[in-house]
Parts: C-alpha cells; structure tokens; sequence
C-alpha cells in the first residue's frame, strides 16, 4: 500500500516473480512512494505486506518491489515476444477499479479476453520500448497487472488504454465541474512486452522462468498451463 496522505489511495495490480519475493508493477502505480508514500502490497486474502521498490523505471513504467515477508502463492512464469504473433489470444488480468463495488469482491480477480491486434514501439529518453496493442479491456486498476497468452504464461504488464481527459458537470464539487477520463476508443490498450521486463530482472539478478519459442501446433494442443500465479491488489499513486 502506497499511502501518500489517509485520503490519497490509488490503485493498481501487480503479480509474483523470483520465488514469490519480489512484486512487479507499473512505476505509476507507485509513483508516491516518491514523495514519501508508504509502499506495500494487500495479498488476496487482504492482508497488508509492507514492500520498498528496488527498481524502476520512468520511461519503461516499470518497478520491482521486495516484500517485507512472503504473501504466498506462485510465481509467474514468462513467455516473449518470439512466442507472439497478431490476432494471438490474450487474457488481462487485474483489479479494475469499477469491478470492486463491494468489499465481498476483494481478492477476486477480474479476467477480460482479447487478441494481439499490433505489436508497437514507443520512444522514450531511454530508447525504443516494446508493447503490445491488444482489443482485451483495460481499465483504471489494471495497472501493473499480467498480461496472459493462452498457456498461461505473461507475456506482457498492461499499462493504459485509450483515454482522454474531459471536463464534466457535477454540482457537488467546489469547482461545480471535474475532470474524468474517458475512452478515445473501444477496444484498443496496451501491455508492456515482457522482454522488457526481463532484461530488468537479469540485470537484477533475480531468478524466472520463460519460454523463448512458440510451441508447434501438438504442444499448443496438449501442453497448455494452467494460470497458476498470485496477482496482488496494490493501492498506490495514481494512474491506471
């Protein structure tokens, strides 16, 4: 849980990686902890784990948290962009703010599919960073989350869709109008390839497990995994 004051709570998702020690999530989610938030994580059973971020990166929107002490559950395991063609299936999985309407829903997590529409780069002061466009729904709370091919293995960490800011109407607030966002379009978000996570974690030197190649059509067949993975509610900073 990054806290920036009792009143200032985003939230976000995040998942298990190197043995269940460590958190990846989005550097927006916990962007607070910048100006002295509180950084931890709330398991799926909702207990609160206090977490400090180990990494991060601006122009990749990307962080590594270490937790304080083991949530339990499993790690992910990786698969990357070798193993990706367009119109593959995808699954997005997170904690979309507009789901949780009750405390009952805590823990619960929200899965919405879709398929690779376009592989795209971004251009940032660190160089050319990979993601992947996908029609799958993404939301406000998703951040941070795993991004799921039909194996059951991340191959990307959803970031944003398409949105814009608009000014709206609401005569309960001092201003007498705010400002929500609101989608550009249906169907069109974007996840982080997860290669570029994990030429992060090798840097880190923090253990995972990934596929390099895409499987022959037997193996697509009868060799899928599970989703077996721990994904974590983070309320932290603002952002998706």
């Amino acid at each position: 849980v990054c806290t920036a004051s009792p009143t200032e709570v985003g939230a976000g998702s995040g998942f298990l990686i190197a043995e269940g020690k460590h958190v990846v999530t989005n550097r927006h989610v916990v962007a607070c902890g910048d100006e002295g938030g509180q950084v931890g994580i709330m398991t799926a059973a909702g207990e609160p784990v206090k977490a400090a971020v180990i990494w991060k990166s601006e122009a990749k929107d990307l962080a590594v948290l270490r937790v304080e002490k083991d949530p339990g559950g499993q790690p992910v395991t990786f698969a990357t962009r070798n193993t990706l063609d367009e119109r593959d299936k995808v699954i997005v999985a997170g904690y979309p703010g507009a789901a949780m309407r009750s405390t009952r829903d805590f823990g619960r997590v929200s899965f919405a599919e879709g398929i690779v529409s376009k592989f795209t780069e971004l251009d940032s002061t660190a160089g050319t960073i990979r993601h992947i466009q996908i029609t799958a729904p993404v939301n406000p709370g998703n951040s941070g989350g795993p991004l799921f091919n039909e194996h059951g293995q991340v191959v990307g960490i959803n970031v944003q869709k398409s949105l814009t800011a608009v000014l709206v109407v609401d005569p309960s607030s001092p201003q007498g109008v705010r400002q929500e966002r609101v989608p550009l379009g249906e169907g069109v978000a974007w996840a982080i390839l997860s290669d570029e996570l994990l030429v992060e974690l090798e840097r880190l030197h923090l253990p995972f497990t990934v596929t390099r190649s895409k499987p022959n059509a037997f193996a697509a067949e009868f060799g899928r995994q599970p989703v077996l993975f721990t994904l974590l509610a983070l309320t932290m900073g603002i952002g998706l």
